[in-house]
């Protein structure tokens, strides 16, 4: 017995530095890990103010507007296509623009994945860490100069670490390494933090942790490719850097409170009536199914132009034909004989047109109620887009636009500036023709116009107005629009991710701000506050022929005459999680309005953009309740 003890306490006297060592190792571990969260609480809020940057960042948005907000941002471009990645302050993710011809197509959140230059983890690393720190000896991590950063990475760094920064051939390429390695250097030379490196670096001319770090990794590869340092030089460039930026941020500040004051003598005082208001509440939906872009009045029923994507492209869509009949309360597709697909459908008058290929060649046909039509295209080179001049049929083609009289073709409009592709049918008023496009991945449907004879280019509404700046309002989406005989434009803008506006172009030119973010006063926040909010949430506007703006959206149905704005219904359910994959997944869907037409005095017919066709009509009980028209279809027809 006595002998077991005595191997026992031999055993554990040989295990005890050993576990000791772990022990060691693992609090200096845990101490690390407590560090680590200390510093990410810290750097929350700037990483809220990063991702508050980034929703300022649209499609269609010029590269210099990204590096005005981000001029820490990294990039990796040849000629002007390419991509702009800015750092995730919590290490994990990474904010990316894709950038092509100098302009803003996509934007995603994704996690790092650039080539890391680490620190070895494991107990030998975090033990001999924490003897240095008991022992007086200097922390390996915190090293008080640049020198001893240097001589800290080539001792910490194993030897793929160093090859690979030897296989480097240009100082240049040192760029991708910076949010791998540069976060971790940032992050563990304290250099947020007041430290002897950090103070080091700012008598150096660096003033900015993510410079330091920039500096520490790039003269790193210089002293192993013995390479001058060139201290001063990239001081005074990091120096005239950021004075510039400020200047940047200076002059947006300026255009930002400018654009205030503007918007501040647009609204037009509106007064809003939301007395006696009845509750419509929108039934549980099973799929998106139809987005309509175009409504007429046809046959007794109702004509839909429905836009279906042909590809991944923006403009890789095309319009086909449906009808929603009064005498079953269905819709059907429509089908066209002699046509092998249909690219662009709508209805002028009395007539429905179709452009399509037919053994080969494009075709244009109309189709009444007692005969079809052929008529020859305007130009042999593919096929236009069709729209409305009034009652007459347009031909757009992307640097033309010819307008159907009688037999023959007329050119409206022949330049050079590329034209829109819109989703609804092209609108020509007066002299001013009308596109709005579909945007990028169900985003920013831009509204152009075009003046004929005047202007050499398009023009988006949310430049025109010249009040949108970095911080909003977001009127670069616009939702639906129509314009008066005299000239008058209305239009619905704002959505998606942001609140709703609706704003009157006067025939000369002038703006007017009927509902500025869900809201007929002005608010100071540009992209609006939860206090300011109304509930005025339009995106679908319809002139009647009495004057009376029809206005619907997810909040309600409207009415706007002369500055008296009424509520007529609430509209409830019109935010849903659709389910799919046998119900284990959902999908986020919400109904945005963009076209109405009045079908009776107690009926509206309703499209949405994501999907949701509804007739909106009182029941027997004189209650009104929505009908969903798009979920089951009718048999298709023939015209």
């Amino acid at each position: 017995m006595k002998a077991g003890l005595r191997r026992f306490r031999w055993v554990g006297l040989l295990l005890a530095p050993i576990v000791m060592y772990f022990v060691v190792a693992a609090i200096e571990y845990l101490r690390e890990w407590h560090d680590e969260r200390v510093e990410q609480e810290r750097s929350r809020p700037i990483a809220q103010e990063l991702t508050e940057r980034t929703g300022r960042i649209q499609m269609g948005d010029p590269l210099e507007k990204v590096m005005l907000l981000f001029p820490e941002a990294c990039k990796d471009f040849t000629g002007d296509t390419g991509e702009v990645v800015i750092p995730g302050f919590m290490r994990s993710n990474s904010h990316c623009f894709s950038v092509s011809a100098g302009k803003v197509v996509f934007y995603s959140k994704r996690p790092v994945k650039t080539k890391m230059i680490c620190f070895p983890p494991g107990p030998a690393y975090y033990f001999r860490r924490a003897w240095g720190r008991w022992s007086g000896e200097a922390d390996e991590r915190m090293p008080a100069t640049l020198a001893e950063a240097h001589a800290g990475m080539e001792r910490n760094l194993q030897d793929w670490g160093l090859a690979q920064i030897d296989a480097i051939k240009s100082e240049g390429e040192l760029s991708g390494q910076h949010f791998g390695g540069g976060v971790g250097i940032r992050n563990s030379q304290g250099l947020w933090r007041d430290t002897p490196l950090s103070r080091h670096l700012q008598e150096l001319g660096f003033t900015r942790p993510d410079d330091m770090a920039k500096v520490i990794l790039a003269t790193f590869w210089c002293k192993r490719h013995d390479q001058p340092y060139r201290l001063k030089e990239r001081a005074a460039g990091y120096a005239a850097y950021w004075e510039a930026a400020q200047k940047a941020v200076d002059e947006d500040t300026r255009r930002v409170e400018s654009a205030k004051l503007k918007m501040r003598s647009m609204m037009m005082g509106l007064r809003l009536n939301t007395g006696g208001l009845s509750s419509v509440r929108m039934p549980d939906r099973t799929i998106t199914s139809i987005r309509a872009r175009f409504l007429a009045p046809y046959r007794g029923g109702v004509f839909i132009a429905a836009r279906n994507k042909t590809g991944t492209g923006d403009d890789d869509f095309n319009t086909e034909p449906c009808f929603f009949s009064s005498e079953d309360n269905m819709i059907h597709k429509v089908r066209v004989p002699g046509l092998e697909d249909c690219s662009s459908v709508v209805v002028a008058g009395r007539t429905f047109w179709c452009t399509g290929v037919s053994e080969g060649a494009s075709v244009l046909l109309g189709v009444t109620a007692d005969r079809r039509v052929k008529v020859a295209l305007p130009e042999d080179d593919g096929l236009p887009q069709l729209g409305l001049h009034d009652q007459s049929l347009l031909a757009v083609y992307p640097k033309s636009v010819y307008e159907l009289a009688g037999d023959s073709w007329k050119t409206v409009y022949s330049g050079d500036a590329p034209l829109p592709r819109s989703g609804p049918a092209p609108q020509l008023n007066g002299d001013r023709l009308y596109l709005r496009d579909e945007g990028h991945g169900e985003g920013r449907k831009r509204l152009w116009f075009l003046t004929i004879g005047n202007g050499p280019k398009p023009v988006s509404l949310d430049q025109d107005v010249g009040v949108v700046v970095t911080q909003g309002p977001r009127w670069e989406n616009a939702f639906s629009y129509g314009a008066t005989e005299s000239g008058d434009l209305w239009a619905c803008v704002g959505g998606e991710n942001d609140r709703f506006s609706l704003l009157r172009k006067s025939r000369d030119g002038t703006y007017s701000i009927a509902i500025m973010n869900n809201s007929v006063e002005f608010t100071s926040d540009l992209l609006g506050t939860n206090d300011r909010d109304q509930g005025i949430s339009v995106s679908a506007v319809r002139l009647l022929h009495d004057g009376t703006i029809l206005l619907v959206g997810n909040s309600g149905l409207y009415r706007l005459k002369g500055r008296d704005l009424s509520q007529e219904l609430a509209f409830t359910n019109t935010r849903q999680q659709i389910p799919f994959d046998e119900g284990r997944k959902a999908l986020h869907w919400g109904w945005d309005p963009c076209g109405v037409l009045v079908l009776g005095d107690d009926s509206y017919f309703i499209s949405g953009t994501y999907g949701g066709i509804y007739l909106l009509k009182k029941d027997g009980g004189g209650r009104w309740a929505f009908k969903s028209l798009d979920e089951v279809l009718g048999e298709p027809v023939t015209w």
